[in-house]
């Protein structure tokens, strides 16, 4: 599965019978699909702690880089989406509860972790492309969530905005159900919107 068979599938959900073959056409969905997809699925990814998305890793000092209220400057993993926790690279179960993300300076597109711990280690949501990495469950939200996204520049029909706005929302609740059983952990509910403007 590809990024442009979700894409088709929301499509699908709007009734749209066309299907696109590529997101580089000059059709008016291709075009919307292009523009919405990467931004929804990383909302998506964002919002919750996803088993096939949740990687650990040791932190690289960011070299020659100091900052005024924190000991150790750290390198932004490149595929993170959002840190979830900071840890003791030697103790895993010392959490790090005093850390934040900043900018670099003189760079306000690369950002670092600082915090007083050495030897640091991240937990954090990796940014998953691979349409085929991603469980089915979050496929079928990720489709729908793009459906919510493209149903009023597609359709006209306000009672199809809110019913595809329904099932986005009980597809979400279904993969976080999906993923937190597999974790057997308790479900924790998001708004991915309210989360989305932290």
């Amino acid at each position: 599965m590809t990024s442009i068979n979700i894409c088709n599938l929301a499509l699908s959900y709007l009734g749209n019978t066309r299907a696109i073959q590529s997101k580089t056409e000059q059709s008016t969905e291709s075009i919307l699909c292009n523009r919405f997809y990467d931004i929804t699925r990383e909302s998506l990814l964002e919002v919750y702690p996803w088993n096939f998305a949740v990687k650990e890793i040791d932190l690289i000092l960011a070299q020659n880089e100091t900052n005024n209220g924190f000991a150790y400057v750290y390198e932004y993993p490149d595929d993170c989406l959002r840190v979830l926790k900071i840890m003791s690279a030697n103790d895993s179960n010392v959490i790090v509860n005093d850390y934040n993300v900043v900018y670099a300076h003189d760079a306000v597109d690369v950002k670092r972790i600082v915090c007083d711990v050495a030897d640091a280690k991240a937990s954090y949501i990796v940014d998953i492309q691979d349409v085929d990495a991603m469980p089915k469950s979050f496929r079928k939200a990720l489709a729908l969530a793009l459906a919510e996204e493209l149903a009023v520049p597609l359709s006209s029909s306000a009672q199809l905005a809110q019913v595809i706005q329904q099932k986005a929302s009980i597809a979400l609740d279904t993969a976080k159900r999906m993923s937190a059983l597999e974790r057997n952990q308790p479900l924790v509910k998001t708004n991915r919107y309210l989360d989305a403007r932290r």
